[in-house]
């Protein structure tokens, strides 16, 4: 096993100590033998995406390029947390025939049911939907998790895809209309 060096980088903006109640120092771990060395072309260590694919966020959400995405609810972080964005991505608050992929940030069951009731009516049905709900250690107060978005979302047609961590508060779940009932 390496030993593994840790060097500080910068303090946790003031947001996040909001939402956890915790203070965090942001540091970079290298095994030790490598520490002196410096990361390797385009792989900036400080930017990681939360999880362990290290994955940017917009590529594990499938935000490509000219992306039409509906955002309701996201922190005021998650455009910093989607750099590097495709070309021509934009954002919207709404639904249309336009919409790509949609991103709902909740914390409440109630709010849950309501949105993919009225999305699956509206959207068209290969648009995926991803539901992020605050993780447990983020001691976040919440209603959610992923068995009561399932609970939620598959009598409406929808099935899960995809889990993946969004940020050190937020998981994220990718939901599909089933393949038998895409059809329009």
């Amino acid at each position: 096993m390496l030993a593994h060096v840790v060097e500080p980088i910068a303090s946790a903006d003031s947001n996040q100590q909001a939402v956890t109640g915790r203070q965090f120092l942001l540091v970079r771990c290298l095994p030790a033998r490598h520490s002196r060395r410096a990361p390797a072309p385009g792989h900036d260590v400080t930017a990681a995406a939360p999880g362990y694919s290290g994955t940017p966020l917009a590529r594990k959400l499938g935000i490509a390029p000219a992306a039409e995405v509906m955002v309701i609810g996201a922190p005021h972080e998650y455009p910093q947390w989607l750099a590097p964005l495709p070309a021509s991505v934009s954002f919207s608050g709404r639904a249309s025939e336009k919409t790509t992929i949609v991103h709902l940030f909740l914390t409440e069951r109630s709010e849950l049911a309501r949105h993919l009731e009225r999305l699956r009516g509206s959207l068209n049905p290969d648009v995926p939907i991803w539901v992020s709900w605050p993780k447990k250690a983020s001691k976040v107060a919440t209603t959610i998790t992923e068995d009561v978005i399932r609970e939620v979302a598959l009598p409406l047609g929808y099935v899960d895809v995809k889990v993946c961590a969004v940020s050190d508060v937020w998981s994220g779940l990718k939901l599909v209309v089933r393949k038998e009932l895409r059809k329009r």
